[in-house]
């Protein structure tokens, strides 16, 4: 074997190293493309879903300090307007300022309109537990819930103000945030520290119809950790406490899908070294929920020259996958996409809803 092969043989380029290179090329050279309509538009709507630069830059093919730049330059220019309006109120996020009172947080100014009494009154968001990005605002009779992220963390910050007040009622961390189509209801994973991490995962329900208090626990005071009620698992439903186990851990391991009729919640829950497709009906209400779990076979999606490998390893925790996106396919099935283990499941998977 001649030197050159050798030095081939011993030093090689890994193929991932190759393909973010070739990647991120890619990407700059589309920098000095010039934006089009259609692709400010996409930006600006994947900004109001509440997604960081840091999640939706490859998908618009740019690199990520060209899709902050646009942001800062649309929302300078005025074209990148939060508001939402209902038949009785208008709000408008006009200014993002320094805050007086905490030089380290920004202050949200919100002009309101009461359309009934034609009055124009101005809010600032400046709470120490607020949002440090505010992304859209949600509306639902008197109150507005004003959506926001904590720096580039995954993690929401809900913000509940009265309209007619103009009372800063509660706020509430969340993870995995989810609207139902109604708009009446947000499904959520509750918050935990990092120092939390090895701990079970619970996801609560927040009825926008409803006030701070009627949203927590009896015994809890509606704090931003302590706010919604439990719908999963069903320890917590039964307990009635927002206590996260350390011995029995559940994973939220996709997005929290709703069903049209915002009758249901759909995700995937990683459990004692499985995957189940979970479903959670809240036709009875939400301290009523209907609990239903699938587990999921891997096999069933595995790339046929690993699956013998697979079939070998027999090792539980090669039993679970992760999804980052779901979506309903028909009434009673749901296709996860981007699913992932070590052995590389098929790009999409069409999942059963349980019954």
């Amino acid at each position: 074997m001649s030197k050159k092969r050798k030095l081939q043989h011993v030093y090689p380029i890994p193929r991932i190293v190759c393909m973010c290179i070739l990647s991120c090329s890619s990407l700059l050279l589309a920098d000095n493309k010039a934006w089009t309509t259609d692709q400010e538009k996409k930006l600006m709507e994947l900004y109001k879903e509440g997604l960081d630069v840091s999640e939706i830059y490859s998908d618009l093919g740019r690199s990520y300090e060209a899709v902050r730049q646009k942001l800062t330059e649309l929302k300078t220019e005025g074209r990148l307007k939060i508001y939402n309006e209902s038949e009785n109120y208008r709000i408008e996020l006009t200014e993002e300022k320094q805050c007086d009172t905490c030089p380290n947080k920004v202050a949200f100014v919100f002009k309101i309109f009461d359309k009934k009494e034609a009055l124009s009154r101005e809010y600032v968001l400046h709470e120490s537990s607020g949002p440090d990005i505010v992304y859209n605002v949600k509306l639902w009779g008197k109150r507005a819930a004003i959506l926001g992220r904590r720096g580039d963390k995954p993690l929401y910050v809900v913000s509940m103000l009265n309209l007619e007040t103009l009372e800063y009622t509660n706020c509430f961390w969340a993870y995995k945030l989810s609207l139902s189509p109604s708009g009446r209801f947000f499904a959520y994973v509750k918050f935990y520290s990092r120092h939390q991490s090895s701990i079970s995962d619970i996801v609560l329900i927040y009825d926008l119809a409803k006030s701070g208090v009627e949203n927590c626990l009896a015994g809890y005071c509606g704090t931003k950790t302590d706010s919604g009620i439990p719908v999963y698992p069903r320890e917590n439903v039964i307990s009635r406490s927002y206590n996260q186990s350390y011995e029995k851990k559940y994973i939220v391991a996709s997005p929290i899908l709703w069903s049209k009729d915002s009758n249901d919640i759909v995700f995937l829950c990683n459990y004692e070294g499985r995957t189940n497709t979970a479903r959670v009906n809240l036709c009875e209400g939400v301290e009523k929920p209907g609990i239903y779990e699938a587990p999921i076979n891997i096999a069933d999606f595995m790339k046929p020259d690993l699956l013998e490998e697979f079939k070998r390893q027999k090792a539980s925790q090669l039993n679970t996958i992760s999804a980052t996106e779901i979506v309903w396919d028909g009434e009673d099935h749901v296709i996860v996409t981007r699913g992932q283990t070590y052995y590389m499941l098929q790009e999409k998977i069409r999942l059963p809803v349980p019954k």
